[in-house]
């Protein structure tokens, strides 16, 4: 049966939320599978102790198949730990030849420079070779985790866009990094993910807020994701299956915003066929940036590439 899988060509463009799975806990995938977030995240790095991680990378390559089973029209994108740990062990331990073909792509932490994704891409590319799928399949969730990955992260993000269409910001390591404190209020982070939200936007790649960790404060959640929308971030990882749903209302189009736009796309295509680059629709004045905008929401509602 897997081999009559064929290979993803689809894209994360509409990819809004991303959940968390303790990879060496094997309840978490069962409940897991219970909902449908645009990404199953099966975390062999912060969420395992040091002792557990064979543990987590015998289970992850497992449960591989049991979660595209399950939920197919999830991505399936495990976190291995970083290059200077244990990312190739990670990435052995959980392919197979039957699985290959299942994983979307890995999910990897403390990416700081070009050459750190250099390495990421010559070891994918090589475990695509012995497993004979194309060039590319494997796609990467970069986490960008310290000022240095924020300074280059335009230079990072577009040089390997071939395999990056989604980016991570890691608040945490961040700041460690940078040696601040953050807060509840994240006022700390404001610059950094505005900055870090418009590098992925220029480079065309879905930029990504780390998780909220209070996973009882719904509230402070919608807050939160209304401001991450300000900055031009697209999607946020959950680390709990109760954020899902508030995280995927916040990023999709509004379905009254996207028939609005699916008018307005229609009518001045046909406007544009006749040589014209501004239109009257319905009583308002637009032109080609009204235009963008629109196609740019069909996009993130899956109904333009």
């Amino acid at each position: 049966m897997l081999s009559r899988i064929s290979f993803r060509h689809f894209s994360l463009a509409n990819i809004t939320c991303a959940l968390f799975i303790p990879a060496h806990q094997e309840r978490f995938y069962k409940k897991a599978v219970q909902f449908s977030p645009s990404i199953y995240i099966p975390d062999m790095e912060d969420s395992v102790p040091l002792n557990e991680k064979d543990k987590a990378r015998a289970m992850c390559r497992e449960k591989i198949e049991f979660l595209h089973k399950m939920n197919p029209s999830v991505k399936v994108v495990p976190r291995p730990n970083e290059l200077n740990t244990t990312f190739r062990k990670d990435v052995d331990g959980v392919l197979t030849p039957e699985n290959a073909k299942l994983i979307y792509g890995f999910s990897v932490p403390k990416i700081s420079t070009v050459e750190d994704m250099s390495e990421v891409d010559k070891y994918l590319a090589m475990k695509e070779k012995e497993y004979r799928i194309p060039t590319n399949t494997f796609k990467v969730i970069p986490w960008l985790e310290t000022t240095e990955a924020i300074v280059r992260a335009f230079e990072i993000l577009s040089k390997y866009r071939h395999r990056i269409e989604a980016a991570a910001f890691g608040a945490d390591d961040f700041c460690t990094n940078f040696g601040i404190k953050r807060t509840s209020t994240d006022t700390e982070l404001e610059l950094p993910k505005k900055l870090f939200a418009m590098y992925c936007h220029a480079a065309d790649v879905v930029g990504m807020d780390t998780p909220f960790i209070n996973i009882k404060d719904t509230e402070g959640l919608r807050k939160e994701l209304e401001m991450l929308k300000q900055f031009g971030f697209k999607g946020k990882f959950a680390i709990h299956p109760t954020q899902i749903e508030v995280i995927q209302k916040a990023f999709l189009p509004d379905p009254k915003e996207v028939d609005y736009s699916k008018r307005l796309v229609e009518s001045f295509e046909k406007a544009m066929e006749g040589g014209k680059a501004a239109i009257v629709f319905e009583g308002n004045m637009v032109d080609i940036a009204a235009y963008k905008r629109g196609v740019n929401i069909l996009k993130r509602a899956g109904l333009r590439k």
